[in-house]
């Protein structure tokens, strides 16, 4: 009786890889991000007028709550993904895009040097997801079509 990982092509196992990548990444991130957050603060303040009574949102809690729900989703979508749910696919590649086009706006309003190169990681990672997403060999796994995952073997 053979294991359900010997049952998956070698481009479902890359693609979760690369999305369990992108959760602890994203873990990293929150982290800098609670650790640098007077620098984050200071980078971000010329974009908030000065002549407004208006206060600063505290964007700390937001930072992790998002993390929490994006690692959470992503994770059970891996799950199911794995399962040969087909669904699945089209949700985690909104999910890359959306990381991928979060990761360079959030590159535009010039933070800190490691966060940056942390969000180029990002987008790197994310856009990679996607693109294996769409390999062959994970489209006849997902098909449960036997010819397309042993092309995909060899």
């Amino acid at each position: 009786m053979s294991t359900p990982s010997a049952r998956r092509p070698q481009a479902v196992e890359v693609t979760s890889w690369l999305m369990w990548l992108l959760v602890v990444g994203g873990l990293a991130v929150s982290v800098v991000a609670v650790v640098r957050r007077d620098e984050l603060a200071d980078a971000w303040a010329p974009l908030h007028p000065t002549d407004t009574a208006i206060q600063p949102v505290t964007w700390l809690p937001v930072v992790l709550v998002l993390y929490a729900v994006i690692a959470i989703t992503v994770l059970l979508l891996v799950a199911m993904f794995r399962q040969a749910q087909t669904w699945t696919r089209y949700a985690l590649t909104l999910l890359g895009l959306g990381l991928t086009a979060g990761s360079f706006a959030i590159m535009r309003t010039a933070p800190p040097t490691s966060v940056r190169i942390a969000l180029v990681a990002a987008a790197i990672v994310a856009a990679l997801s996607v693109v294996f997403l769409w390999h062959p060999g994970v489209t006849g796994f997902l098909r449960g079509d036997p010819q397309e995952e042993a092309d995909e073997r060899h």
